[in-house]
């Protein structure tokens, strides 16, 4: 009988244990592009439906109240609607009862919702070219008919929503996406 295997405590080596490591990294390695493509996909589909709520929530008020309501660009400082053609939407948007359809909120307008933490890494683009959507006291959206996309900074189009002239919107077909500049 050998007494020298009675001492000997079973374990893995160093060798055992760095090439486990480095085989954990490898896979590490591997895994973390997906990871960061599907953080990117939550945070515009998150981006998007609150987009969606927030056009359908103007053209609810609209039907409710009989008259105007709109979702316009917000300003930097989210005080009020953008008046610059270049005012990205990312800046957020604001939702208000608009009685004279000037696209300003005015004195006695009722400003319902007001959403500017959107994330920098997002670029939403209104194919209309904008600064606000429009409803009617009926939930038409005439003329503000387009296409509205959420794109990475990369500009690859995630989502693209479609908004009718009769005010309904729906998710755009992989044929139907708009553009991201």
């Amino acid at each position: 009988m050998n007494n020298n295997n009675k001492n000997r405590v079973g374990g893995f080596t160093l060798i055992d244990q760095m090439i486990v490591v480095s085989i954990v990294m490898i896979l590490a390695g591997q895994a973390l592009p997906s990871i960061s493509s599907i953080f990117k996909n939550h945070q515009i589909a998150s981006v998007y439906n609150e987009a969606l709520a927030a056009l359908n929530y103007a053209r609810s008020i609209a039907v409710t109240s009989g008259t105007w309501a709109v979702l316009c660009k917000s300003n930097q400082a989210g005080t009020a609607c953008a008046t610059s053609q270049n005012t990205a939407w990312t800046n957020g948007w604001i939702v208000f009862e608009d009685a004279d359809n000037n696209g300003v909120i005015n004195t006695g307008e009722r400003v319902y919702l007001k959403n500017n933490t959107l994330p920098s890494q997002i670029l939403i683009n209104y194919s209309r070219n904008k600064q606000r959507i429009s409803y009617s006291a009926e939930g038409y959206a005439v003329g503000y008919n387009g296409k509205i996309s959420f794109c990475d900074l990369q500009k690859h189009i995630i989502k693209t929503m479609v908004l009718s002239n009769s005010g309904r919107i729906r998710l755009a077909q992989s044929h139907e996406l708009g553009r991201c500049e």
